[in-house]
């Protein structure tokens, strides 16, 4: 698989319509690791019949080339969706030997559960961390609750002992924020807690507990600790469910989505924004948050390859559209015959045509936008147009949170 950058265009001073354009690729094997770039030389001339060094050549009387606006000012619009639960695995299925998205720390306080579900887990006289679930990424202020579910295991050396048991559980941010229980609801402390829930016999009760909006951006752990007893005995817990999910609270307006507005001077209203839905955001909760290699830390900047910046890739994408679009550029669409002394064959989209005569170079090279190709006829009918690749003079950006409401930029004339 290639990606190809439309910028990467770089042109040859010899202007050999054949070789004057090289295009970089960028190379990713089948599960999207990059493994280099290629270069290929792609450009096609395309030039009238009456031209007898024409190996393309126009049909159809169907061309049309026109010249369209410049575009200087666009709005990306990342509208968020968010998720349902932020755990990879919150019902603690397994093979008998592992959880998706949890580790086990204490394989002696712990027994995977019957039938490839739920974890097992023993007692301790002292706090001992049994599992720990992948952490989740937050951002400052998201708004979260805990749910989870266990239920007793009769402990057959004394099973007439006591009912309940207490299922104990620690959340943290770092090593300087703490989730603690209290009453119906969970706040934020700096000190390390680790919180005891009353679990029934029968485990129907599935706990919710809204916690205070998160107080700083990081990774939440959650930990799970050996079971302890109401009274005496040993308390064995089925530990069968832990969530950790997104909520909403009366009076918070959150934002249904951002906002990446780049202009620059020049005149003409900017174009419907571009819609998308990823990007980058420091929250797991967000559907769409683009995460780095270690599949764990959210995406912040950016950078183009030689280009010394940091910068939002929504923003960048922004700057790619306004860049190349930023002139009034010829657009083109019609036919032409693909050529019995040299033919072409098939195309992909990838490549450059130009207008000219051979040896007197190609004058407004044009990118590929779509192409349909008639085997039978060996017709191609294409678009393209023209891009420009200049770096943006007195650029102008705005990032604004969006909630809900239209929001169109005022380009500076």
């Amino acid at each position: 698989m290639y990606v190809y950058d439309p910028e990467t265009l770089k042109q040859f001073p010899d202007q050999n319509p054949l070789t004057a354009f090289t295009n970089e690729f960028f190379e990713y094997d089948p599960n999207g690791n990059p493994v280099g770039s290629r270069k290929f030389t792609q450009l096609r001339q395309v030039s009238s019949q009456t031209n007898p060094s024409a190996l393309n050549f126009y049909i159809n009387e169907d061309q049309r080339l026109e010249m369209r606006k410049s575009i200087k000012g666009v709005r990306v619009n990342y509208k968020y969706g968010f998720y349902d639960s932020l755990l990879t695995n919150e019902n603690l299925n397994h093979n008998s030997s592992s959880y998706q998205g949890w580790t086990i720390n204490n394989g002696t306080l712990h027994d995977f559960g019957p039938n490839n579900k739920d974890a097992i887990i023993y007692h301790s006289a002292t706090d001992q961390i049994v599992m720990t679930a992948d952490g989740i990424a937050l951002a400052q202020d998201d708004l979260i609750a805990f749910q989870y579910q266990a239920k007793n295991i009769t402990n057959p050396f004394t099973p007439n002992l006591e009912d309940q048991r207490w299922f104990k559980w620690r959340a943290r941010i770092g090593n300087n924020n703490y989730v603690r229980i209290e009453g119906a609801s969970g706040v934020w402390q700096s000190q390390s807690v680790v919180n005891r829930s009353l679990i029934e016999p029968d485990g129907s009760i599935l706990i919710n507990l809204p916690v205070a909006p998160v107080p700083a951006l990081g990774s939440l752990i959650i930990e799970i600790y050996a079971s302890e007893a109401v009274t005496v005995g040993q308390g064995f817990v089925d530990f069968t469910r832990f969530s950790v999910v997104r909520r909403e609270e009366q009076g918070i307006n959150l934002p249904e989505g951002e906002n990446h507005t780049v202009q620059i001077p020049g005149g003409t209203i900017a174009e419907d924004p571009f819609e998308v839905i990823n990007g980058d955001n420091p929250s797991a909760t967000v559907y769409g948050t683009i995460y780095k290699s270690d599949q764990a830390t959210p995406t912040s900047t950016w950078t183009r390859i030689g280009q010394g910046e940091s910068k939002s890739i929504l923003r960048l994408l922004a700057e790619k559209v306004v860049r190349m679009n930023q002139k009034p550029k010829k657009y083109f669409s019609g036919s032409f015959y693909n050529g019995e002394t040299q033919p072409m064959g098939y195309l992909n989209v990838i490549f450059f045509f130009g207008f000219g005569s051979v040896g007197l170079g190609i004058v407004d090279p044009m990118v590929v936008l779509g192409i349909r190709y008639d085997t039978k006829d060996r017709i191609y009918t294409f678009i393209g147009q023209r891009l420009y690749q200049d770096e943006l003079v007195d650029e102008i950006y705005e990032f604004a949170p969006d909630y809900g409401n239209v929001i169109k930029p005022t380009i500076v004339g």
